[in-house]
């Protein structure tokens, strides 16, 4: 899958589950070239609040707080859900994704 494609992907998936209705003139905010930029405005326009935190570790997840769940993206640049993390175990905390 592309990564602009599973950008807009995860993001109606996060949105229906803040049963927030994607706005049929959602493709209008969209730049397949900026795919980052396309979803801090997508979540705008549900009235979700979103923002970028770069090379972002677990450690930084567990911080997060209640933002699950979030988005993240992988090297090769597609795009996943962080549904949460598992309380912390004697190999450490592990990141509950779907892909």
């Amino acid at each position: 899958m592309l990564p602009y494609h599973s950008a807009l992907r995860a993001f109606v998936i996060v949105s229906m589950h803040h049963r927030r209705p994607v706005p049929p003139d959602a493709t209008q905010l969209c730049t397949e070239t900026d795919p980052e930029e396309t979803l801090l405005k997508l979540f705008s326009a549900v009235d979700l609040e979103a923002k970028v935190i770069s090379k972002c570790t677990i450690g930084k997840l567990g911080k997060m707080g209640v933002a699950f769940p979030l988005l993240a993206r992988k090297k090769s640049g597609t795009w996943f859900i962080v549904v949460g993390l598992s309380g912390a175990q004697i190999d450490g905390q592990k990141a509950f994704i779907l892909d």
